[in-house]
């Protein structure tokens, strides 16, 4: 599957991306896919292909880092977890990513042990890590 490609089908009028790019600071192409719809696409990849999409680093899109931190959350291993949110960190640049991708890792209430990792990332001087922290 071209993550991109499944986007794009997705892809709401030309108004919907000026929008966003006044709101949304970002140095990658918005391809005007509605968070909900980024959601349903990561809902219905299996868990056996997750690796697979996160090990794919050629991302040209706000959308497709979306698509790749939401991914984050079908992860259940906390080595794993760190890992992959440590590969992910560094494609973050603006506080809709950051936020969104935090407030979709629900497995997070489930694993204490991430506490002070969280701690350490907090306490990073990037203002994405530490936010994300």
């Amino acid at each position: 599957m071209n993550i991109k490609q499944e986007l794009l089908k997705y892809k709401e009028n030309k108004s919907f991306v000026d929008f966003n790019k006044n709101l949304i600071s970002t140095k990658y192409e918005m391809l005007g896919v509605k968070i909900p719809n980024i959601r349903l696409l990561v809902k219905n990849i299996k868990k056996s292909e997750v690796k697979n999409f996160l090990k794919v680093d050629k991302i040209d899109s706000f959308e497709e880092i979306l698509f790749k931190g939401f991914l984050l959350g079908k992860l259940k291993g906390e080595d794993e977890l760190k890992e992959q949110i440590l590969n992910f960190l560094p494609f973050i640049d603006n506080w809709c990513t950051c936020d969104t991708v935090v407030s979709s890792l629900k497995q997070l209430k489930k694993q204490n042990n991430l506490f002070n990792f969280f701690v350490n990332l907090s306490q990073d001087k990037r203002e994405y890590y530490s936010r994300f922290g």
